[in-house]
């Protein structure tokens, strides 16, 4: 899109998309040709540390490129000046289909998606979190809200969004700050050790979304606060993927609990790749590295991915 395109009056606000990390998100469309960009603005008053992220997000996101991240776009220099915003704003390509939230949040999902759906969402988020780690970069922050969806002819496209929370490692730096929705966030985030963490925490989140996708509810929906929820999630075993909560009792279960709408051949193999992503131990969580480096938890991901049914 030109950053000459059109002026002031040929843009139109749709209305609002939601809220990131540091900014509100709204959706514009361009009178005359059409055209639609979301724009993600700051909302709030940045500190230097919270303005260097907000750059550093805008920077990450011209830099890689990826069939499964949201995109960035040039926001014409006629909007920019609409807007008027104090902070740099953030054009990227608007998803029609909303987040997977709102897809989640669907009575007619609340035993979870189809199988077809789970599946492709598997697929389309696995690839956006390989691509960022072979960059070196922990999205930190991966869930249903934060999961796009953009329709590219009769195809359905999962896109990860809002870097806001990602962190690039180089060789000798690693995270330790506390970010993320704690919902879907990996338990030594609660617990920052000296070597901090690594890519391995977004496995964590991935595998408490696609349990939420397999059976419409998340796996450890516990109702604690920051400290109790750690130190429960800690007693989990390596086998243990879900756990339930009965008269304040903490149960947990290994294996995916009914009703779903997977083919039966492929829960275990569900079950297996959940036990995976969902190790309490981040040094083994994902499995073992093959010989080019790759866990264990994308073989088992393309194995499901490839099983005729």
């Amino acid at each position: 899109m030109s950053d000459v395109k059109g002026s002031i009056d040929d843009w139109q606000k749709l209305g609002t998309l939601g809220k990131g990390t540091f900014g509100r998100v709204s959706l514009w469309k361009h009178k005359v040709t059409g055209e639609a960009i979301a724009i993600k603005e700051c909302c709030v008053t940045l500190n230097d540390k919270s303005k260097n992220r907000w750059q550093e997000e805008i920077e990450m996101l011209t830099q890689i490129k990826h069939q499964n991240l949201v995109s960035m776009r040039e926001v014409p220099l006629a909007l920019s000046t609409l807007i008027n915003s104090t902070e740099p704003c953030l054009g990227m390509e608007h998803c029609e289909g909303g987040d997977l939230r709102k897809v989640l949040n669907q009575p007619v999902n609340c035993t979870g998606l189809n199988e077809f759906d789970v599946l492709n969402i598997l697929n389309d988020v696995l690839n956006a979190v390989k691509f960022l780690h072979l960059h070196k970069i922990i999205h930190r922050d991966i869930k249903p809200e934060n999961i796009l969806i953009s329709f590219i002819g009769d195809k359905v496209v999962y896109k990860v969004t809002d870097l806001g929370y990602a962190k690039h490692l180089d060789h000798t730096s690693v995270a330790n700050s506390f970010v993320g929705t704690m919902k879907y966030l990996a338990p030594e985030l609660f617990s920052i050790q000296e070597n901090g963490y690594t890519v391995t925490a977004d496995f964590w989140s991935l595998g408490n979304v696609i349990f939420e996708c397999i059976t419409g509810h998340r796996p450890f929906d516990f109702k604690n606060g920051f400290v109790e929820w750690h130190k429960v999630i800690s007693e989990k075993k390596s086998e243990d993927i879900c756990g339930t909560e009965k008269a304040g009792k903490i149960e947990f279960q290994t294996a995916i609990p009914p009703p779903y709408k997977l083919s039966s051949p492929l829960i275990p193999m569900f079950e297996s790749w959940l036990r995976l992503v969902m190790e309490y131990d981040p040094k083994v969580r994902g499995g073992e590295k093959d010989e080019n480096g790759e866990r264990h938890c994308y073989r088992i991901a393309e194995e499901i991915l490839s099983t005729k049914v």
